[in-house]
């Protein structure tokens, strides 16, 4: 695909899964408070058979050769990280994107503890408040490639950091139904949920694409896998530790932390070098 094209590209791909995040949530949230929550995991366990089917059915539609790398995993796999960490523009993304990773797991380990036990929400309205991040994705990513354009790469992507921790401060801000109406409460939840997928959504089709332009065929199985296998890591750490936190203090200290880090990393992105980044340029490492 010509380099131009990926960050349009990635949108649209973004833009399916969106719509997906946006029915979801909502259908599980209905379904839970009619047949019950395990009811919902089998029919949810079915639609992943259905998926696997479907993907069987899926071409190839063009028989490019791409150039295949051998020789010992280690060493294969030590390119990849080169590549990654070495890159002057490249190197600061992953990094800001792990630490990213640390606090989004944390939000999204007790956003749903959050608003069912101390907010006193019911499963129908959670799936409803999730429903409004696939929204805001969907609006996101339909205009990341003009928000791309129009500021660069590096500014669409900062700028995208830069609206999570308002929106999880919305969540914050949203309180027990006991001491707000509930109709103000839920506003405040949906309006978090829906900047946060706004965010989302501009933020991940400009930064694969840029990902995508800058890495060489041969390379982007593994600058992929060096990044997702960080990010993941850092899954591990922040879902216990949000877990824990929340025990210990309650959800929304965890929350508050998290909106805090996600803040600092929305600094960071804004005041390094790349910022700067426009996807038509010619990187060099």
């Amino acid at each position: 695909m010509p380099r131009p094209l990926l960050t349009r590209a990635n949108a649209r791909l973004e833009q399916s899964a969106a719509v997906a995040e946006t029915s979801g949530p909502a259908l599980a949230g209905w379904i839970t408070a009619f047949i019950s929550a395990p009811f919902t995991l089998l029919i949810n366990s079915v639609s992943y058979l259905i998926s696997g089917v479907l993907m069987s059915f899926v071409k190839q539609p063009h028989k490019t050769p791409i150039p295949v790398s051998t020789g010992p995993i280690f060493q294969l796999l030590k390119e990849g990280v080169n590549w990654v960490y070495r890159h002057k523009y490249l190197r600061i993304l992953a990094l800001n994107t792990h630490v990213w990773f640390l606090f989004h797991s944390m939000t999204t380990t007790v956003f749903i503890t959050y608003v069912l036990l101390e907010l006193g929400l019911s499963s129908f309205i959670l799936g409803m408040t999730l429903a409004a991040a696939g929204i805001g994705a969907v609006a996101g990513s339909t205009y990341s490639p003009l928000v791309g354009i129009k500021l660069g790469v590096g500014k669409a992507i900062s700028l995208a950091r830069i609206l999570y921790c308002p929106a999880v401060g919305l969540v914050v801000l949203a309180q027990p139904i006991h001491s707000m109406s509930e109709m103000g409460t839920i506003s405040m939840l949906m309006a978090g949920q829906f900047l946060y997928g706004i965010a989302m959504g501009i933020e991940g089709p400009n930064e694969m694409g840029y990902r995508q332009s800058i890495t060489p065929l041969q390379l982007q199985g593994r600058m992929n896998t060096t990044m997702r296998s960080i990010n993941r890591s850092m899954i591990i750490i922040g879902a216990p530790l949000g877990g824990f936190i929340a025990d210990e203090f309650g959800s929304r200290n965890v929350l508050m932390i998290s909106a805090t880090g996600l803040g600092l990393c929305a600094i960071w992105l804004m005041l390094s070098p790349m910022r700067n980044v426009k996807l038509e340029e010619d990187y060099d490492e």
